[in-house]
């Protein structure tokens, strides 16, 4: 399997490109990966912002199945 094909490369390039309201520690790969796993990433599931006015990095970010996102979401 190529990076590109990682669902996780794939979540934090876009998160890189499309946002410069990224962490310092999450501008490196490894880091963005190596936190996800350790948080309980699993494939099917999502990384998001729990304050989308805010960074994303580890103390603002969440991992979540796509129905435990569209509930939070919901809630706001």
């Amino acid at each position: 399997m190529t990076k590109q094909d990682d669902p996780l490369y794939r979540r934090w390039s876009r998160m890189v490109n499309e946002s410069s309201n990224v962490c310092t520690e999450w501008k490196f790969v490894d880091n963005f990966i190596t936190w996800a796993l350790d948080n309980g990433y699993k494939k099917g599931m999502y990384v998001f912002r729990i304050d989308e006015n805010k960074n994303y990095g580890p103390d603002n970010c969440r991992i979540s199945t796509r129905d435990e996102w569209l509930n939070t979401r919901k809630k706001h």
